[in-house]
């Protein structure tokens, strides 16, 4: 299929295939279940094979898939639970118990839009779909450990089905640890063991087993932070002819990160691949051009976590350890003497002025939405969908009623979001709802990462549904970061309040012309904030409207401060701040504006240091692959092999078009 001439397009509706597959725990095999899986994940319209290995179907449908491919465990006695995965990236979305109610990853309405397409609204479970917030631990080394402790194979999925099949949501309660870790045991078990040959045989291998002590190693969990990075290089080798193994500095950083050193090991650790960008758009570790396009304007002709670049695996960040201090009297301060070991600390390159991020060494392609322009009174709500999660950005505050209409209706609209950062990595929609006066009008903008027109690192204005203006940018190589803002002064008193009112707001270097709103408060409207004392140090955090932005690698960050501040009942003049704290690094960085008692700290906190562990030796069983112009037959393990036998049935088999049917897997009984 050519690519599409434009990537920005008004989203066709769809008929959504539901595909229907049942497995019985106690008595079917599991390894042919997971072989039907795949056979029925790799019959799409678009087939494609890298060194004898399937790729999954576009990520074009970033709300609700092509096809949701339900699965039904059935455990012990009437126990059961229908999983709801994503065809194109293997995404568990959501799942549905005894009680028919589906139960969705999401935090709740009010900023979540849901992505299962159901015909009774589901029921948010109050977290993320990252294995930091399922584990509910903070750094990537506790990822590792939890997940070292969960059992695999039949008994722990019996168990698992269990959980979930009685679980019942209660009101304004996030899911129990339990009901977490049962999740993380099928996502292993159904997700990764089909993304990922090690998975799968560790499953296999523990699956008839039931003396326990069957989990993933050490080594296998890195797998899940760099699943994507692995597929982006062997697409690369694969486009260079299966020449040299890719970029020397992409796959040394691979290398060092996974232990995986040629394509050979590669197509060892990946089963089904995921389908990435065209060929002609920007790789995950392409830097950003410094050009004057970056400037933007109104051009309007551009357009895991569970494994992969994001979730379930990529967003489980540690903190950075000793942030770095900006000091001063009131002005940005640039630095000491101490400024050229932070260069070094921070991965600073004055060949290419280009700060990698600490985490992994290489961003991810991310979007960055500035603004939206709009009538007020016309628009009621705006969502983001990104083949991970439904992002609610901006909900109208109160009813219409209460804002009167003027001649000048058409504002800024005040987001409040998103709470993650929209990945790229596939195609992306923005959808805007009407209010309640305009239930009727509405517009969807669908961004397409395969056009071989889609644009990268510039700011772009597109309208939809000829009732918003969005300003976006689709950065090729960024961070997520998140921006905390507090105000800080010495008292001897608390149960105080103090009253804020101002703007912040975050600007890229070489963006300099658009600007991101943090916090936006009007004199008129101040905001009145309780106080809280420790150490005798009064601290008052600043509730900002949206704190989560997409950084470029290769740009620093701007955060301009122009806020007035009254402290009562001991302070009362008004201390104003309009000043710019400038962070050049991408790791954790505190900046400190001083005004007379207040001071007002800003921290950054984007990925983290990388995170390594000792691996073992290279085992026989991981074979290089001759680097030859086409594929060469290399040594697999049994269960991987026979996998990869089944699963290339497939290759001729691609139907033109795919029609609804249900799917009783062999192992059923």
């Amino acid at each position: 299929m050519a690519a599409s001439s434009s990537p920005v397009s008004a989203r066709r509706t769809q008929d959504v295939i539901g595909v229907h597959m049942t497995f019985n725990l106690k008595h079917g095999d599991y390894a042919q279940f997971i072989r039907d899986f795949c056979g029925v994940l790799v019959k799409h319209e678009t087939p494609e094979m890298v060194a004898g290995h399937l790729v999954l179907a576009k990520q074009n449908h970033p709300a609700a898939p092509k096809r949701w491919m339900y699965i039904k465990l059935k455990g012990k006695k009437n126990e059961s639970v229908t999983l709801a995965i994503r065809d194109d990236n293997l995404y568990l979305i959501g799942f549905q118990g005894k009680n028919e109610r589906w139960y969705e990853f999401g935090i709740s309405t009010d900023v979540t839009a849901s992505i299962l397409n159901t015909n009774t609204p589901t029921t948010f479970l109050g977290c993320d779909v990252t294995y930091k917030e399922l584990l509910e631990v903070h750094q990537r080394q506790q990822v590792r450990t939890e997940m070292g402790t969960l059992e695999l194979g039949r008994r722990s999925a019996i168990e698992a089905v269990r959980v979930l099949s009685r679980y019942e949501q209660v009101d304004n309660v996030a899911v129990d640890r339990v009901t977490r870790r049962a999740l993380v045991r099928l996502i292993h078990m159904f997700c990764e063991a089909t993304r990922m040959i090690p998975f799968f045989n560790t499953v296999v291998d523990s699956w008839d087993n039931t003396t326990g002590g069957h989990r993933i190693r050490e080594d296998q969990v890195i797998y899940l932070w760099h699943w994507g990075r692995m597929l982006a290089a062997l697409r690369e080798w694969k486009e260079k002819n299966y020449g040299s193994w890719g970029e020397a500095a992409f796959t040394a950083q691979l290398a060092k990160q996974t232990n995986v050193k040629s394509a050979g090991e590669a197509l060892d650790v990946v089963q089904l691949l995921l389908r990435k960008a065209g060929q002609n758009n920007r790789s995950p570790h392409t830097k950003v051009q410094e050009t004057e396009d970056n400037n933007g304007g109104n051009d309007q002709t551009g357009g895991k976590e569970q494994a992969g670049d994001g979730e379930n695996m990529n967003s489980s960040h540690e903190q950075a350890g000793d942030s770095h201090e900006q000091t001063g009297d009131g002005h940005r301060q640039t630095g000491d003497s101490n400024n050229e070991k932070h260069k070094s600390a921070a991965g600073y390159d004055d060949n290419i002025n280009q700060l990698h991020p600490a985490s992994t060494g290489f961003g991810r392609p991310l979007v960055q939405v500035f603004g939206v322009r709009a009538d007020f009174h016309v628009v009621g709500s705006i969502a983001v969908f990104d083949g991970k999660r439904g992002q609610i950005i901006y909900k109208c505050p109160a009813p219409i009623a209460d804002y009167p209409s003027t001649s000048e209706n058409t504002i800024d609209l005040p987001l409040t979001g998103p709470y993650r950062a929209i990945s790229a990595d596939g195609s992306f929609v923005i959808q805007v709802q009407g209010s309640e006066r305009s239930k009727n009008v509405g517009g969807d903008m669908l961004w397409d990462c395969y056009s071989d027109q889609a644009v990268y690192d510039k700011v772009l204005t597109h309208n939809i549904g000829s009732i918003a203006d969005v300003t976006y940018a689709v950065l090729s190589n960024a961070v997520e970061t998140s921006v905390q803002v507090q105000l800080k002064l010495n008292g001897d008193k608390a149960g105080a309040t103090a009253r804020v009112h101002g703007e912040i707001t975050a600007k890229y270097q070489h963006y300099n012309d658009h600007s991101i709103v943090l916090f936006s408060c009007t004199k008129e409207k101040e905001m009145e904030l309780e106080i809280s004392m420790y150490d005798g140090i009064i601290s008052i955090p600043i509730p900002l409207q949206r704190s989560v932005i997409a950084v470029p690698v290769s740009s620093s960050l701007q955060i301009k401060v122009k806020i007035h501040v009254t402290c009562l009942p001991k302070h009362e003049g008004v201390v104003s701040f309009d000043d710019d704290l400038i962070f050049p690094h991408t790791d954790q960085q505190t900046g400190k504006l001083l005004g007379g008692d207040v001071a007002v700290h800003v921290t950054i906190r984007p990925p983290t240091s990388a995170d390594t562990c000792a691996f073992p030796k290279p085992s026989n069983r991981a074979l290089s692959l001759a680097l030859a112009t086409t594929p060469v037959p290399r040594k697999e393990t049994t269960a991987g092999k026979s996998l990869m036998r089944w699963v290339l049935k497939f290759k001729r088999l691609m139907p033109p078009a795919l029609k609804r049917f249900t799917f009783e897997a062999i192992g059923s009984k």
